[in-house]
């Protein structure tokens, strides 16, 4: 499989060009504290209004926390969204995920982030 860098990824700007109204509410709506970003309670109660299992929510986690800060800012936040929907809609499976990684992470220990605290 290829490593897919989604930031460089046409696809994955268009979609959150043509989602950004929904994606700007649901980062409101999911940044109960308002602080300008989403940590991991905020993200772990949000996202599993997607239904998808927590291990892979906590996947998806890991791939969009890239600053492995325990939050997500707002470009993180669409990313997390756009791989829940690639796998929603069967774009991507469950086990492609680990190959959904930027390509400039070349350190092991990404891997290795815990998952939001639920």
């Amino acid at each position: 499989g290829r490593s897919v860098d989604l930031s460089e990824d046409a696809a994955y700007n268009e979609s959150v060009a043509s989602n950004l109204r929904m994606y700007t509410a649901w980062f409101k709506e999911a940044d109960a504290d308002r602080d300008g970003r989403v940590g991991g309670k905020e993200a772990a109660s949000f996202l599993q209004k997607s239904y998808l299992p927590r291990n892979v929510l906590g996947q998806i986690w890991t791939l969009s926390d890239t600053q492995q800060n325990g939050s997500l800012t707002f470009s993180q936040f669409c990313r997390a969204l756009v791989l829940i929907s690639k796998i929603q809609h069967g774009q991507i499976r469950i086990s492609e995920l680990s190959q959904q990684r930027d390509v400039d992470h070349d350190d092991d220990e990404a891997d290795l982030a815990m998952p939001p605290p639920l």
